[in-house]
């Protein structure tokens, strides 16, 4: 990723969270994307990608992960989380 990507990346996260967090100041962050090219559809290729920040703190970023992870288990096994209205 180039510096510019990462710092544009850095900026919306920064904003979003702020703005979804009643301005609360964002101190760590992992994002995880997942897509396939056209040419690898038909054998089920797919890519993933994982950004944290270069400074970022092992620790953080795998609670990040582990909190994810079940929060993602526990609304698939209760049909919701604690954000749905």
């Amino acid at each position: 990723m180039t510096e510019l990507t990462k710092h544009v990346m850095e900026e919306a996260i920064q904003a979003h969270f702020a703005s979804e967090c009643s301005g609360a100041m964002l101190s760590g962050y992992v994002v995880q994307a997942f897509g396939s090219n056209v040419e690898d559809i038909e054998d089920a290729g797919v890519r993933t990608l994982r950004e944290a920040p270069d400074t970022q703190n092992i620790v953080t970023t795998m609670g990040l992960a582990e909190y994810l992870r079940t929060t993602v288990k526990d609304q698939l096994a209760w049909g919701g989380g604690e954000d749905d209205d």
